[in-house]
């Protein structure tokens, strides 16, 4: 159901009549700019990530790296060190422990590096 000038209020006096109906009317928008006063800069703001943005990424990331290393580390070290827990199971939950840590080792920190030079 297409919108009628009646039906809504114009806010902004920049934008001309017959912009307003080709922006309701159709999916292609408008060429008219609406105005100067506002500018958004898509670039700039994915690049620049604020302080209090990053700092709550960055502890959470830490404090999963933390846990991750110290569990797994404590499954690999139990199934390897006492021979009572080496069974097929403990063998696969070891391996899983492994494969975990890797991707603890490698991913985090990229992805955490990725996010402070996304910030520069």
């Amino acid at each position: 159901m297409a919108a009628n000038i009646s039906d809504v209020e114009i806010i902004s006096k920049n934008v001309s009549e017959s912009c307003f109906h080709e922006l309701f009317n159709s999916t292609t928008g408008c060429n008219e700019t609406l105005s100067d006063d506002y500018y958004y800069d898509y670039d700039y703001s994915i690049s620049n990530i604020p302080l209090e943005e990053l700092l709550p990424v960055t502890v959470t990331y830490s404090i999963t790296l933390l846990i991750g290393i110290v569990g797994n580390f404590l499954v690999i070290f139990a199934v390897c060190r006492y021979k009572r827990l080496r069974s097929i199971t403990n063998s696969f939950l070891t391996s899983l422990a492994i494969a975990d840590l890797l991707l603890l080792l490698v991913c985090v920190p990229i992805k955490v590096s990725h996010l402070f030079n996304q910030n520069l």
